[in-house]
């Protein structure tokens, strides 16, 4: 759900067990970037118990996850897996320079099309479910999130050999970088809680 004003328990105490976007949340109070924290939460949790467990455990250990996540988690979740795949293939992923316009042109253009078709996209997917757009919550935007997701993952694939390309000056400046990367997230979950008390 999108920020709720109303402070009670949906709206307090299931974010701090980022249980916001499961079926009896409510939305959050006050701090909409958060919202993501409830999917990487259990993202993590469900990449966990499938990469560790084993055999029955594994899906048992699973289930019991995905159910206590919710659906609205789950249907997000193979957006998640592409970053994750894009990790694990690197190497196999690795093009010649030559060849990254070949992922660079269809990844822009995927996302261009996931953006001006945002909107679009959450009417026919809550009408193809039947259910109001509101009920999805954040996951609202999958059909166009996906989208978006094999656009980001083919810009990756496509700036990794412009990035070696460029190692010499990266590593020049990879120091500033790699703090400002470090703090990226906690400014970004931050900012809106930092604004409202300004």
């Amino acid at each position: 759900m999108p920020t709720n004003n109303r402070a009670d328990a949906s709206t307090v105490l299931l974010p701090l067990v980022f249980l916001n976007e499961s079926a009896i949340g409510q939305g959050l109070v006050w701090n909409p970037p958060y919202w993501s924290l409830a999917y990487e939460v259990w993202f993590y949790a469900l990449f966990g118990a499938a990469i560790f467990l084993k055999g029955w455990n594994r899906a048992a250990v699973l289930a019991l996850i995905g159910l206590i996540a919710g659906w609205k988690i789950l249907l997000m979740a193979p957006i998640w897996l592409m970053g994750a795949g894009l990790v694990r293939w690197q190497r196999q992923l690795c093009l010649p320079l030559t060849l990254a316009p070949l992922a660079l042109l269809p990844g822009v253009a995927i996302c261009l099309a996931a953006d001006a078709w945002a909107v679009p996209g959450v009417v026919a997917f809550s009408g193809l479910l039947g259910i109001e757009y509101q009920a999805l919550g954040f996951s609202r935007y999958v059909l166009t999130d996906t989208a978006m997701g094999i656009g980001i993952a083919l810009l990756f694939i496509g700036l990794r050999p412009l990035a070696e390309a460029a190692g010499p000056l990266l590593n020049r400046i990879a120091a500033p970088v790699r703090w400002l990367a470090g703090c990226s997230f906690t400014l970004y979950v931050l900012h809106n809680p930092i604004l409202l008390l300004i």
